[in-house]
């Protein structure tokens, strides 16, 4: 429904009136929080670009990295110092799991919720369109 075309194909399948009215109104919301949303995603980008345009652009560089992903794991990791090591950024990110263990036995996982989502959405992302575009991975 991203085209105008695709849009013009969804409103022509149907022949009720009923059902074409609301089609129309679900099209035009759809047009309307396009717009919207493409309005809030350049605000946010100029003011990421004020705040730490240098690491911005480095993100992107990142396969499988665009905007919106480079966007969100900036102002999720905020600034990257407050970590003392990559495990801990690791497990902040929900990257790795957390293990139960006691006296060398393994019980299971425990802390699944520990960290943050939004990082792991954002890599889990990035690794899924990175794969998506590279053969070779």
């Amino acid at each position: 429904l991203r085209y105008p075309s695709s849009r013009e194909d969804v409103r022509n399948r149907f022949n009720e009136p009923a059902i074409n009215r609301n089609i129309d109104i679900d099209l035009n919301m759809i047009g309307f929080y396009t717009k919207e949303l493409t309005q809030v995603e350049c605000f946010i980008e100029k003011n990421a670009k004020q705040h730490s345009p240098k690491d911005y652009l480095l993100l992107q560089t990142v396969p499988g990295i665009g905007r919106i992903l480079a966007l969100t794991i900036l102002y999720e990791i905020g600034n990257i110092q407050r970590f003392p090591s990559v495990q801990h950024f690791a497990s902040y990110s929900r990257l790795v799991k957390c293990k139960a263990e006691s006296a060398g036995k393994q019980y299971g996982t425990s802390g699944n919720k520990i960290g943050n989502a939004h990082l792991k959405w954002a890599f889990s992302e990035a690794a899924v369109l990175y794969l998506r575009g590279n053969e070779k991975a």
